[in-house]
């Protein structure tokens, strides 16, 4: 298994400043993991191959201090890239309980197969970019800052967008509220029944769809691209 480079650093440094061996480290991790910090944990063994790894490359971190690198100084950066790493994980984890992939796929189904959604899909989008307007909520990362904010700029155009273009078509469903179908103008009885064309009805329609479904797969590519990053870098 693949283990994020800071979870190796922070083992080492345990067991430098803190004198711990393999096992006592493997013991903190295992309570990290259950307080749900990270999803890693290590056996007792490959952190002792971390910790031989680490006294292999004592001569060359030595070296750097000759070259005018302060040891000090690149531990502090080891520590602060721990910190921030743990700290955009707990904002992803608290973002994905608001608007996860599965909710969205669903959600882009909905509108790209019958042009409609739920309400309760709606309020899921509005309180997802809401979440990451607020300063606190947002990456340190500068790449995840700026595909997560340019997500949230398509989702919040999408939300407009269907804002104004629809009307009610079922009352209440269990479990997910009203349903709304996309309708030019968000007017239904006007559209179906003033508009007797259905020549230019048609057209209508058309173009409704085409936007809406521009803005769908604008937004699904954006937040393949921000969830891939995700992986990268969080490892989630």
């Amino acid at each position: 298994m693949l283990y994020p480079k800071m979870l190796k650093v922070q083992a080492r440094k345990l067991a430098k400043d803190e004198d711990l061996s393999a096992e006592q480290i493997a013991e903190i991790f295992s309570k990290e993991v259950q307080k749900g910090k990270h999803d890693f944990l290590p056996t007792s063994r490959t952190i002792r191959n971390w910790l031989k790894k680490s006294d292999r490359t004592d001569v060359t971190a030595k070296n750097q201090i000759e070259f005018g690198q302060d040891l000090l100084v690149v531990k502090a950066r080891e520590t602060h890239d721990i910190e921030i790493y743990t700290r955009d994980r707990k904002v992803f984890k608290k973002s994905d309980k608001i608007l996860n992939e599965e909710r969205l796929e669903t959600f882009f189904n909905r509108l790209l197969v019958g042009n409609r959604y739920y309400l309760i899909e709606v309020d899921m989008l509005f309180k997802y970019f809401r979440f990451f307007d607020r300063e606190s909520n947002k990456y340190v990362s500068s790449e995840l800052r700026y595909l997560c904010e340019r997500f949230c700029k398509i989702i919040e155009s999408l939300s407009r967008f269907i804002g104004i273009h629809s009307d009610v078509v079922v009352s209440w469903e269990e479990g997910l509220g009203t349903k709304y179908k996309l309708v030019p103008g968000g007017d239904f009885n006007r559209f179906y029944n003033v508009l007797t064309n259905d020549c230019t009805r048609g057209r209508a329609e058309n173009r409704l769809s085409d936007k809406a479904d521009r803005l769908v797969y604008e937004c699904r590519d954006a937040y393949r691209e921000y969830r891939s990053s995700v992986r990268e870098t969080l490892y989630l």
